[in-house]
């Protein structure tokens, strides 16, 4: 949670409660008498694309103990949906899902939106050809997904350092 001052609040944050961002909660005032409100920023989230229910499941379990969302997402989903959701990551649940979106997978690599595929030791050249960035091996625990998300995350959190300093130029 953050505090902050009504005339602060900015776009990448959720208004506790999904109330208005008119009605945020007055938790105190402060010296100058400035209304002082709770809010909570967006979870980073990660779009699955065609996966079975266990392994949605699997991956939303890990998911939330990063302190992501998830979106599942058929595969016929189009790259605005995806785009409109601002993944840190897609993940394709098989590389059967990753060959049958090809153009899919060539959008989100032109919009700099990672591709993860859940695959076997034995597909690892395959899913590379197809256009992934990371492969999440079967069976796959915790420890080797955390690993491979918060790599991802932290390469999408270097880029907006980048950009920013960019900007400031």
């Amino acid at each position: 949670m953050t505090v902050v001052y009504f005339s602060e609040i900015i776009k990448n944050c959720a208004p506790v409660n999904k109330i208005h961002p008119c009605r945020f909660p007055i938790i105190s005032k402060d010296e100058n008498f400035k209304e002082i409100f709770l809010i909570q920023p967006k979870q980073p989230a990660v779009a699955i694309i065609g996966g079975s229910s266990s392994i949605n499941y699997l991956v939303g379990r890990y998911t939330e103990r990063i302190g992501c969302s998830i979106s599942v997402l058929p595969v016929s989903t189009s790259v605005e949906k995806i785009r409109g959701i601002k993944p840190v990551a897609v993940i394709f649940a098989s590389v059967e899902n990753l060959e049958n979106s090809q153009a899919l997978a060539a959008e989100l690599t032109n919009c700099d939106i990672p591709i993860i595929v859940c695959s076997s030791m034995a597909d690892q050249t395959r899913m590379r050809e197809l256009g992934a960035d990371y492969c999440l091996l079967h069976p796959f625990g915790y420890d080797n997904f955390s690993a491979i998300l918060r790599a991802v995350m932290s390469q999408d959190a270097e880029k907006s350092n980048i950009s920013k300093r960019g900007a400031e130029a």
